[in-house]
């Protein structure tokens, strides 16, 4: 068990946080000028943290749970996204998002948000509070890994579940930073409710893969 403070310290000692603390910086400094004087801007910054953790869900059931692809190259692209830390769920630097989808998402993302807005400080506004969004997602779901020494029911919770996620039932459970759509579509029975699948650690694949 480790506390906040080794859990953190190992968090912003990765290169891949380095990169995204960067560009959370250099987001807030394009929009500052224009959304200190924005009464409207917090808003829009709460909603890309919303956003985030409303995709979180979507993302991690349907994408990173998606059977096994026909095609070599996309089946090792999935092992790196998911299938790999399914197998070794301790390993630290298989929990954080790769390098590569993180650099994507930190291009493709803010041209999206500027599209849908119109404008770019506000798709900007809304990018900086999706990338917050990202920036505490790797946080906890190392804090779930390590795990986290706390007293918090709400991460205790979480901590269960996951865990059991990972090693008892791959279709339940899809909740990193909360429970709530997992509750709401019915994907978070009780433990003793569900049966332990043969595929928690391998997703489908052969074992061998």
């Amino acid at each position: 068990m480790a506390t906040t403070t080794q859990v953190t310290r190992y968090y912003f000692g990765h290169f891949e946080i380095h990169f995204g603390i960067a560009i959370w910086a250099a987001t807030l400094a394009l929009v500052w000028p224009d959304s200190a004087r924005d009464g409207m801007a917090a808003t829009r910054i709460a909603g890309g943290a919303m956003f985030w953790f409303l995709a979180e869900y979507p993302v991690h059931r349907y994408l990173l749970h998606m059977p096994p692809p026909p095609w070599r190259w996309a089946r090792g692209l999935h092992k790196r996204l998911h299938l790999g830390h399914h197998r070794q769920p301790r390993i630290h630097s298989l929990i954080f998002i790769p390098m590569f989808v993180t650099v994507s998402m930190a291009v493709v993302m803010p041209l999206v948000f500027i599209a849908v807005f119109g404008d770019p400080v506000r798709g900007l506004e809304f990018f900086l509070g999706f990338w917050t969004g990202f920036l505490i997602y790797e946080w906890f779901h190392l804090a779930l890994h390590v795990p986290l020494s706390s007293k918090n029911r709400l991460y205790r919770w979480l901590a269960r579940t996951h865990t059991l996620h990972h090693f008892k039932n791959e279709h339940y459970w899809f909740g990193v930073t909360h429970p709530f759509t997992d509750m709401l579509v019915g994907t978070n029975p009780g433990p003793n409710d569900v049966e332990k699948t043969d595929t928690a650690r391998t997703l489908g694949y052969d074992p061998e893969y």
